[in-house]
């Protein structure tokens, strides 16, 4: 859910991407955004408010087309609603979509709309579904074109529904990597200025990928007020 100061919208990823509006009396639905649900399907739907305008972000698969998630390939895509229309800025979001692809981030720095993705093209496609992993990277919108901010992160492997803090354009989320020697492990990853570091250590260590695997979430990240902790 996101608020632009006078409206709370709502969305649903499936069977398509859908946005309502509720204006404090009652909800309204937003023109639907076209897929082909014959061939796709979108997955972790992110919505938000830049400049006035409701920016949807959805991963699509095309699981139902190939009929093999060895094959799967999750596209992100980026529509603005202006107040009539939807309109895509999804071109050249990512260099090499991946199977099961994560939950993409919107959010602003400086008034500029910028979106962390998953993205294969470091490490290469997964040979096995039980080992997928990829690397984040973050791209600002230019008005034109999607550019390149920093570096990417380092391998981060695939969790069913990753959770962002969002702090003024400092982005936090829990993931789960491979440690130096052998295992997994479970730590905080953020991104600030155009780089990823981890914050602090270890939250806690996995004997192996599959313990913890796609169909588990690894929690979320979140600040609490020191006042609130002493009511």
């Amino acid at each position: 859910m996101a608020k632009d100061g006078t409206a709370a919208y709502l969305y649903f990823g499936e069977p398509a991407p859908s946005v309502f509006k509720f204006d404090g009396t009652s909800v309204v639905a937003l023109p639907p955004i076209p897929i082909d649900i014959k061939k796709e399907s979108s997955l972790h739907t992110v919505v938000t408010e830049w400049k006035g305008q409701v920016v949807l972000s959805y991963d699509l698969s095309n699981l139902a087309a190939v009929g093999d998630r060895n094959k799967t390939r999750n596209i992100t895509k980026v529509v603005v609603f202006d107040g009539k229309a939807w309109s895509s800025l999804s071109e050249g979001i990512q260099e090499s979509p991946g199977p099961d692809g994560a939950r993409s981030i919107l959010f602003t720095v400086n008034d500029e709309l910028h979106i962390m993705y998953s993205d294969y093209s470091t490490d290469g496609q997964p040979k096995s579904n039980s080992e997928i992993s990829f690397r984040y990277r973050v791209k600002k919108w230019t008005g034109k074109k999607w550019k390149r901010v920093g570096k990417e992160s380092g391998a981060v492997y695939l969790v069913q529904r990753a959770e962002f803090l969002d702090e003024d354009g400092v982005i936090t989320t829990s993931i789960i990597e491979r440690a130096p020697i052998g295992a997994y492990r479970q730590m905080v990853l953020t991104w600030k200025d155009g780089k990823f570091s981890n914050l602090g250590g270890i939250v806690r260590s996995l004997p192996n990928l599959w313990s913890y695997n796609s169909l588990v979430r690894p929690g979320a990240v979140i600040h609490l007020n020191p006042a609130s902790l002493s009511q």
